[in-house]
């Protein structure tokens, strides 16, 4: 939480750093060739945004890998394409057959 309490950013600072993530991950959505991301640990908000512009992702069997959008529990939407990507991936209970 300290984290976003000190940081004291302008709308156009927040846009352009929102910009850039989104593309990064483009950048990785768009590339010529398979792409792999492997995470062996915790994996929350930006870092599973980032993985989810991937085209497989493997997650190792570590207990303490943890793959999830911590900022949705204080009110916060996943600002790089997140609440976008996910269900794509992963179909909401209402979705699957």
């Amino acid at each position: 939480m300290k984290e976003l309490g000190a940081a004291a950013l302008t709308m156009d600072v927040t846009r352009k750093l929102t910009a850039r993530g989104l593309n990064v991950i483009g950048g990785f959505e768009h590339l010529p060739f398979p792409t792999v991301a492997l995470i062996d640990g915790s994996c929350m908000g930006g870092g599973l945004e980032v993985v989810l512009g991937f085209d497989y992702r493997l997650a190792g069997a570590h207990p303490k890998t943890e793959i999830g959008f911590p900022e949705v529990k204080i009110g916060l939407l996943p600002g790089w394409g997140g609440t976008q990507r996910l269900p794509r991936l992963i179909a909401p209970p209402w979705r699957r057959t």
